[in-house]
């Protein structure tokens, strides 16, 4: 490779360029495309990424500046609930090629039950450039979607830290015209979200969302396990993100860990974590079990690192959550995410506060001890269903069921049979709000506040933050017109702002001093909205 480079160099690239041969190129930029999609290609992305890694070995010699590439992903991985059925963990591939520093992804999600899986993807590769230097993160947004589809996906992008946006449309081709450039209901939407984003470009481009408290661990081994063992279902991966849109629905911010963020200390800068799917490392394991003792709040749902990597019975986190937890049998879990609406429902789980239903999976779990509290109960047995136990200076609570993956089933809608809703179907605006309140519930137990407090659920908040001041990202997924929405913006000192204002509405709006936080009422919020805060 490093010939090839180098005869590149010299015969293709710097004589039609230069007529001679500079000490350096001044750059070169890289795009690698990773279509997951195409079973025929399982090992691109992996192929891919080595060869990035031996540019970065070699570019020094050749380029003035750094290596820049973007990694695309797609959303195919979500039609299977596992990235590593496609060949390779995409996530991971990324995290260890030097050569990359930033990553992206298709805007598509025709193969998910909502497109606003794409704030979960967004925060995935976010975990993917966790330790990149000054990492990007880009949104391709389709023209081919409706323009609904674009406003949600280029708002919420922005929600959580984008900033590269492109529009793209496939052709046109030999085959046929390129699909996109015909739908002229799409401009009007696309001019209106430039002109907002120009507005407070400058303040977009220097700032990043503020760190969360929350967070939730990627599982590798879940996810190959998932493949492997349980029958390539969608199961931990609906989960997953039922979780992560339930507590973004509440204005909770969650950032995304990998096991080796958790192995390397990342954890003590979060309050709270929550653990997806049977298999996580040992190392992970253990680490998690001391953070617990020095403070943090764990909640771990149905089978939650009970099996090791190689699949094998792990007890690490048996004491943390005092109790041990039974096999896994699922009901049927359809192949694809879009397909939750045909869960049945399993059963409904009883608490002191309410009960909030339960689908997919049940598991039988056995407290250890009397020091183990049961605060929830399965209706149809009264076998133990939610479990408490304190341990050195946390907590954890551990979940018989499946909250994530029932949270979507209860906002999916079969896109077959309402064509006419193609708003309901793709951006659901209902979904059971006790379940999501029983998500939410230990993060405001664990003294954990939202940095945007809007008091409507199912409204996406985001918080970007610069030193010249930040933005409130708005997206109103339940598209129902709100009048004076009032907001709470904590961690802002009212002394350093100069303005806010609205980007869409294109006004200016009064804020009151609350403390260290100030107060902002909004006219109208129809579906989105940005607010730029300026010191």
């Amino acid at each position: 490779l490093a010939d090839e480079t180098q005869r590149l160099a010299r015969e293709r690239l710097v004589k039609p360029v230069y007529g001679k041969r500079p000490e350096k190129f001044p750059c070169l930029t890289t795009l690698a495309i990773d279509r997951t999609i195409y079973p025929k290609v399982w090992f691109r992305p992996w192929t891919l990424a080595n060869v990035i890694r031996q540019l970065d070995a070699h570019y020094p010699a050749y380029l003035a500046k750094p290596l820049y590439t973007i990694n695309m992903t797609s959303d195919a991985f979500m039609n299977t609930g596992s990235m590593t059925a496609h060949g390779v963990d995409l996530l991971h591939s990324i995290r260890l090629a030097p050569g990359v520093r930033d990553m992206g992804v298709e805007g598509w999600k025709n193969l998910t039950a909502s497109y606003q899986f794409i704030s979960w993807e967004m925060e995935m590769i976010r975990c993917g450039t966790r330790h990149k230097t000054d990492p990007g993160l880009q949104l391709a947004a389709v023209m081919h979607r409706q323009p609904l589809d674009i406003e949600f996906a280029v708002y919420s992008s922005l929600a959580h830290g984008m900033n590269y946006l492109s529009y793209f449309s496939y052709g046109p081709w030999y085959a046929g015209g390129d699909h996109a450039s015909e739908k002229d209901e799409n401009f009007p939407v696309i001019r209106r979200i430039n002109y907002a984003i120009g507005g407070i470009e400058d303040l977009l481009l220097a700032s990043r969302p503020r760190p969360a408290q929350v967070a939730l661990l990627y599982a590798m081994p879940t996810d190959v396990w998932t493949w492997g063992r349980h029958g390539a279902n969608t199961a931990w991966l609906a989960e997953h993100i039922g979780l992560f849109l339930a507590l973004q629905h509440a204005q909770i911010p969650v950032e995304i860990l990998a096991e080796e963020d958790v192995v390397g200390g990342e954890l003590a800068k979060f309050k709270v974590l929550y653990i997806v799917g049977p298999n996580i490392t040992s190392a992970a394991a253990g680490a998690i079990a001391a953070w617990v003792r020095d403070g943090g709040t764990l909640i771990g749902t149905a089978a939650a690192g009970s099996r090791d990597e190689y699949d094998r019975p792990l007890d690490a986190l048996a004491p943390v959550f005092g109790a041990r937890q039974g096999e896994v049998h699922f009901a049927t879990i359809p192949r694809s995410t879009e397909k939750l609406y045909t869960l049945p429902l399993l059963d409904y789980i009883v608490t002191d506060e309410g009960q909030f239903e339960n689908a997919g999976l049940r598991i039988v779990v056995t407290p250890l001890d009397g020091a183990t509290r049961i605060r929830g109960r399965f209706f149809s047995d009264d076998a133990p269903a939610l479990l408490e136990r304190r341990d050195g200076k946390g907590r954890a609570l551990l979940l018989a069921g499946l909250p994530g993956l029932t949270y979507l089933r209860g906002g999916t809608v079969d896109k077959e049979e309402n064509p006419g809703r193609y708003a309901d179907c793709y951006s659901p605006g209902v979904y059971p709000a006790a379940l999501r309140e029983a998500i939410a519930a230990p993060v405001h137990e664990a003294g954990v506040r939202p940095p945007v407090e809007v008091g409507v659920p199912v409204v996406e908040a985001g918080l970007r933050e610069s030193g010249d001041g930040a933005v409130v990202v708005l997206v109103n997924y339940p598209r129902q017109p709100l009048a004076d929405l009032k907001l709470l913006i904590h961690g802002i000192k009212p002394a350093r702002v100069r303005s806010v204002t609205a980007t869409t509405l294109g006004i200016e709006l009064p804020f009151a001093p609350r403390g260290d936080a100030i107060e902002v009422v909004l006219p109208t919020l129809s579906t989105t909205e940005m607010l730029a805060i300026r010191y």
